[in-house]
Formats: C-alpha cells, structure tokens, sequence
C-alpha cells in the first residue's frame, strides 16, 4: 500500500493557475478553480451569475460550491466599469475593498485601489504596459474575435502595496481557455490578506472586459 501523499496548505502557496472551469460552458455563471501548478490539486472554486447588474462572487475552499465558503467578493457598485468589491470573509469579517478606477484605466491603464475599511488607500492594482497595448485591448473588446485578439494581448496585473513595492503578479497564460497564474513575489511587503487578493484575481478579467 502506497503512503498517503501529504495534503498542502493552499495559504502558504507562491503560485495558483486559475482555470474557467466546464460548469461556467452550461449555466448562466462565470465559474474558476484554482490548481496547485504542479500536483494539479484543486485549492479553491469561484462563482458568480452573469445575469445580475449586482453580482457577487463566491469562493469556496476545494473543488465546488458545496465545499465551506472561504468569502464572499461583495459587489457595490452597479457595472463593473465602476467597480468595487468589498471582500468579505466567512465569519463577516471585512478584510479589503477593490475599487477601479474608470478613467484612468480607459485613457491609460487598468488601475485599481486597495482600500481598508475607512477607504484609505493601502495599495494598489495595475496592468503592467503602457498606453498603446492598454488601447489594443480596449478595441480588441469590441467585435467577433476578441478571445484570439486577446491571446496576444495577455492581462497582466501587479500588485504593489502602499509604498509601492511589488508583492505579487497576476497574468494570463497563452491559452484559448481562460488561464490565468498569480504569483506571490514577496509577501513580506503584502500588506493584505491574502485570502482578498487570491479572490479578487477572479473578478479582474470579466471586469476589465466590462
């Protein structure tokens, strides 16, 4: 009889794929788990309905939603081009607030403030490239073919706290599923928990796309 291979902590992790999962292709749901690179172990599952102007993701601790729920990404604002979420966890706890920033993401780059409680700035979200590659992927939005375009155009997110020190990056892999890799470079610069930042990286590309 093999040994039972020891179950890893997926909080003390340095790097997640995020994969759309098969149930988002049937149902009227954006839908992500998150694997483990290597062993392919399944960490964590998302949701969120698509047919709401207000929706709420969810985020579960394993492979599905009848597993314990880890938070709740609340969402505060009517349209995601405005979009806040307030990330709350399991036991009501706030731990985090992401707040877009409209215009300076349309004119120049995907921006994002992280925000505690009383809405001081406590770091931020931005798409690493300059204007024009922001452009590209603004009006490769728009059209039939905008999953191919975007192939090319990759998101790519840093994550820098207050001091503006990069912690973590966040990035698409080349691939015609949703695929995506977060990265935790230096968490001793992380001024976050890290539960409100594996779970805002589900939201960043419907979001952008809106």
């Amino acid at each position: 009889m093999e040994p039972m291979s020891e179950q890893k902590d997926p909080f003390k992790q340095s790097i997640y794929e995020y994969r759309q999962s098969t149930k988002a292709l049937f149902a009227a749901q954006e839908a992500y788990n998150v694997h483990d690179p290597v062993s392919n172990e399944k960490y964590f599952y998302a949701k969120r309905d698509r047919l709401w102007l207000k929706r709420d993701l969810h985020v579960y601790e394993g492979s599905s939603d009848a597993d314990p729920k880890m938070m709740t990404m609340v969402d505060e604002s009517i349209t995601d081009s405005f979009g806040s979420f307030a990330a709350i966890d399991n036991k009501d706890n706030f731990l985090a607030r992401f707040r877009r920033k409209f215009w300076r993401s349309w004119f120049w780059r995907e921006t994002w403030t992280i925000e505690d409680q009383e809405n001081n700035v406590i770091g931020y979200m931005r798409a690493k490239g300059g204007f024009f590659k922001t452009l590209l992927r603004k009006f490769s939005l728009i059209g039939d073919r905008v999953d191919f375009i975007l192939l090319f155009l990759r998101l790519h997110y840093q994550f820098f706290n207050a001091e503006n020190e990069l912690y973590a990056e966040y990035s698409r892999k080349f691939s015609i599923r949703d695929f995506y890799k977060l990265e935790f470079l230096d968490e001793s610069k992380m001024n976050v928990d890290k539960r409100a930042i594996l779970s805002i990286c589900f939201l960043l590309d419907s979001a952008e796309e809106r």
